[in-house]
């Protein structure tokens, strides 16, 4: 039901894998979506109470209005200093976020951009490469270690019962990778299909008796 605190778990859960994170050294970059901005939003202003500009980012496509965004998330935000419009920052900076914000529609901008798990992947691995055949013709031993390892370690949906199966597949796109030798993402999904019941959008899933 509504108001048992799984929204609230959910950031606690974030919170204790980051501190854990900072005993033991290791990286964690946490993906977080939900079906839509307003739940977007309130995990955002919620985690901005434990997380700086540098460590959470709200991700926003271009074309979403600005006005329809409260004042308190813009500051995790990129944003064009003319226009005020939504900006993906460079790839640069958006790997150093420790936490990304999005609806599970807009984390397709993650997919476009090549940051998916896979395709980090596929691209330290042939960085490797390289380097270690350049390195060959001096009589050169390297050794690059983390090729494998995951971008994002972390992937949480909120109001999971109210997104579509479409909908919760995009963000599973970004962060799972299908080599086998790669190290796996922890994934959890919160929600309670009691509390606002799926919606059936299908007429032929309606007839067969799944509405």
């Amino acid at each position: 039901p509504a108001g048992t605190g799984k929204t609230n778990t959910l950031i606690c859960t974030i919170r204790e894998i980051m501190n854990r994170s900072n005993k033991d050294g290791r990286r964690i970059r946490v993906l977080v979506c939900a079906p839509s901005h307003t739940a977007s939003d309130v995990i955002t202003r919620r985690l901005s109470q434990h997380l700086s500009p540098h460590q959470l980012f709200r991700l926003f496509d271009s074309d979403r209005p600005v006005q329809t965004v409260p004042a308190a998330i813009l500051p995790f935000c990129e944003q064009s200093g003319e226009t005020g419009t939504f900006l993906l920052p460079t790839a640069a900076k958006l790997l150093q976020f420790e936490v990304i914000v999005c609806t599970c529609i807009d984390a397709h901008i993650l997919f476009m951009a090549g940051l998916t798990n896979q395709q980090l992947r596929i691209a330290r691995s042939q960085f490797r490469q390289n380097l270690q055949q350049s390195c060959a013709g001096f009589n050169l031993a390297v050794e690059c270690h983390g090729a494998l390892e995951p971008h994002f370690t972390h992937l949480f949906i909120d109001e999971a019962a109210q997104a579509t199966e479409p909908e919760s597949l995009i963000p599973l796109s970004v962060v799972i990778d299908p080599e086998p030798d790669s190290r796996k993402v922890e994934i959890a999904l919160a929600g309670d299909p009691r509390q606002l019941s799926p919606q059936v959008f299908s007429s032929s899933a309606a007839k067969a008796g799944l509405g």
